[in-house]
């Protein structure tokens, strides 16, 4: 056993605001799903701050987005997350 605390079949997004605006906001859902569902963050990432969410089941596509303030989308993905590597996702600029 390793550092990890995921099981075999669950993975981590770790969210990493490197730029200049709050993220208030954090949606997580499969690609399939046809709504954005709740808001997967318990707090507010400040900038220069992180979050890591947990037990996400793995090997399958996510939507992924976030949003500042006054509901603004800051960024937004479709990414693959793996089941035995943790995913990073290093917000460095808002356009």
């Amino acid at each position: 056993s390793g550092e990890s605390s995921e099981t075999g079949d669950t993975t981590s997004l770790k969210l990493i605001n490197n730029s200049n605006i709050p993220i208030y906001i954090l949606y997580v859902v499969p690609n399939t799903s046809s709504s954005w569902g709740n808001n997967q963050l318990s707090k507010n990432v400040e900038v220069g701050d992180s979050y890591t969410l947990s037990k996400i089941p793995c090997n399958r596509y996510y939507n992924l987005r976030i949003e500042g303030p006054n509901g603004a989308t800051l960024n937004s993905l479709d990414q693959y997350l793996q089941c035995s590597q943790p995913y990073i996702w290093n917000i460095i600029s808002i356009s």
